[in-house]
């Protein structure tokens, strides 16, 4: 919110709320939480009939927004996984190929890939990249936490129906994987 105050100094108060798809109650609760709690110099322009942040200095505690405090490692961490999800989605939005290093747990070693991407399925608080594998000529899952390199290639992507996807990963997310053996 405050963030559009900054970037929309004065707004009519319908078109923010248009903007912001909130109700008016669910609005005005906001802001007074900013004005109350955290001490934000928000007032409301009569003129402008709509709300915008004060540049004088109001009386009491300094306004702040809370800060983010983040350790060394989950900095390195936020920032490596954000690189990522920025190289894998071309492959995913723009229907790219694309050329991957990824660490297989199971056999403790590294290999690289050409792969089309599907779709990225959360599960268990993991993060894999549903694939078709050129190498393996299959579909495959790859943990996102396992990729150590992502590089776009210029060929278009191979897609596969969503209906084959989900026969081939249907259980590979659950307790059990694999296909049922009778």
């Amino acid at each position: 919110m405050v963030q559009i105050l900054h970037a929309r100094p004065v707004m009519p108060l319908e078109a923010r709320l248009t903007e912001l798809v909130v109700s008016r109650t669910t609005f005005k609760r906001d802001m007074e939480y900013l004005r109350e709690r955290l001490h934000a110099p928000i007032v409301w322009d009569r003129s402008e009939r709509g709300y915008r942040l004060d540049g004088g200095h109001a009386l009491g505690p300094v306004y702040e927004l809370p800060g983010l405090w983040f350790s060394a490692s989950e900095l390195c961490a936020l920032l490596t996984a954000h690189k990522l999800l920025a190289d894998i989605e071309p492959g995913l939005l723009e229907r790219k190929r694309l050329e991957v290093v990824a660490w297989s747990r199971g056999r403790d070693a590294v290999n690289s890939r050409v792969i089309t991407p599907q779709r990225l399925v959360h599960c268990r608080d993991n993060w894999y990249l549903d694939a078709w594998c050129h190498w393996r000529n299959g579909l495959r899952s790859f943990a996102v936490d396992a990729l150590q390199q992502v590089q776009v290639l210029d060929v278009a992507a191979q897609d596969v129906p969503t209906d084959t996807l989900d026969a081939h990963h249907a259980s590979a997310y659950g307790i059990f994987s694999g296909a049922v053996i009778a």
